[in-house]
C-alpha cells in the first residue's frame, strides 16, 4: 500500500506537537493583476486573491494576529492571498520578524510566485531558512505552456523551473500548488504536471479542483451565472472546453495523480472550500470535511493511504 503523509501529521513528526497554519494578508497585491505589467489577473482568481474567505484585510497583519491568536496553540505562520512578496520589501521583512517575537509561531510559510522574488529577498529567505522554520509555495497550477498562457498565468515553466532551482539550492522546504480541472486539460495533462514536478523533486503538494468564482474572470469569458454542481460543460468559440468537475470525477483523479506522485511528497492540501456568495461552484466543495472524508475512504480502497 502506498501512504502519503499530510501536512498536520508532517508538523508533528517535525515539531512533536500539533501545529497550525495561522494565515495573514491583505498587504500585496499581484504582478499579474499590475496594469503596468501583466494581464489583469489570472482567470480563475477571485477579488480576494484566493485568500482565505475568514481573513479580514481591513486589519493589519498585528491586528489580524491579536484578533486571531490562541496561547495554548502553536503556529506556521502563513503568508497566503494574493503574491505575499509583491509588496514593500521592508514592510514584509519587518513583519515577519516582529510577527516571530511571538512564543506561539514556530516558522514562517510564504505563498508568491515564481517571477516575484527579488534578489533581495531570495537573500533574506536564505538567512531566514537558517534561523526558523520556513516553507516557500509556489503556485503553478499547471505545467502546460498552453495553459500557463490561457490562464493569463503570466509567468513561463523556464521562469518557474529557475524559482525552483533556487529554492532548492538554498535548502528551503518548496511546497507546489495545482489545480485540477482547467480549461482544456485531461487527464494526460494533469499526470504530466505530476511527472514535472516529481522530476524537481518537490517536498510538499497542494492540489484542488478548480473553483468558479462570480468575481474571476473565467464565469465572464464563459458566461457563468448560475451555481454549478459539476458535470456541466462549457463551449465557447476559440476557447478550450471547460468541464465542471463531479466527485466522483475529481476522486478518479485524485487516484491517478498520488499513484503517479512521489511518497515522499507532504499532501498540503487535496481539497478546498469556499464559503462566500462569490463560490458558484462546484457546489459538492462546500462539504469539505465530509468530503475530504469520501476521498481518503475510496483512496484507501484502492491502497493508497493518507495518514
Amino acid at each position: 500500500m502506498k501512504k502519503f503523509e499530510t501536512v498536520s501529521k508532517y508538523y508533528i513528526r517535525i515539531f512533536k506537537k500539533k501545529v497550525f497554519r495561522f494565515p495573514v494578508g491583505g498587504f500585496s497585491s499581484c504582478p499579474n493583476r499590475d496594469p503596468k505589467t501583466k494581464e489583469g489577473g489570472c482567470i480563475y482568481c477571485d477579488i480576494k486573491g484566493s485568500g482565505s474567505d475568514n481573513l479580514n484585510y481591513n486589519l493589519s497583519v498585528k491586528e489580524q494576529i491579536e484578533a486571531n491568536l490562541k496561547k495554548n496553540k502553536s503556529y506556521i505562520l502563513y503568508f497566503q492571498p494574493y503574491t505575499s512578496t509583491y509588496c514593500d520589501e521592508d514592510f514584509l521583512t519587518k513583519t515577519i520578524e516582529e510577527s516571530l517575537k511571538y512564543e506561539q509561531f514556530l516558522g514562517v510559510s510564504i505563498g508568491t510566485r515564481a517571477d516575484a522574488i527579488s534578489p533581495k529577498l531570495w537573500d533574506y529567505f536564505e538567512n531566514l531558512n537558517k534561523k526558523t522554520y520556513f516553507e516557500l509555495e509556489l503556485g503553478l497550477q499547471s505545467a502546460k505552456e498552453e495553459t500557463l498562457k490561457f490562464i493569463k498565468r503570466g509567468h513561463t515553466l523556464k521562469e518557474f523551473n529557475e524559482a525552483v532551482k533556487k529554492t532548492k539550492a538554498l535548502g528551503i522546504f518548496l511546497i507546489v500548488h495545482i489545480i485540477i480541472g482547467l480549461p482544456g486539460e485531461e487527464l494526460v495533462d494533469f499526470l504530466n504536471t505530476i511527472d514535472y514536478l516529481n522530476d524537481l523533486n518537490i517536498n510538499g503538494i497542494k492540489i484542488h479542483p478548480l473553483h468558479i468564482m462570480k468575481s474571476a474572470e473565467i464565469s465572464k469569458i464563459y458566461e457563468i451565472k448560475n451555481k454549478l454542481k459539476g458535470g456541466e460543460v462549457f463551449k465557447k468559440e476559440n476557447l478550450p472546453e471547460l468541464k465542471i468537475l463531479t466527485l466522483e470525477d475529481y476522486k478518479k483523479i485524485v487516484y491517478e495523480i498520488l499513484l503517479k506522485l512521489r511518497e515522499e511528497t507532504v499532501l498540503y492540501r487535496i481539497t478546498s472550500e469556499r464559503s462566500t456568495e462569490d463560490f458558484l461552484g462546484p457546489l459538492w466543495l462546500l462539504q469539505k470535511q465530509k468530503i475530504l472524508n469520501e476521498i481518503k475512504e475510496y483512496l484507501k480502497s484502492k491502497e493508497i493511504l493518507i495518514i
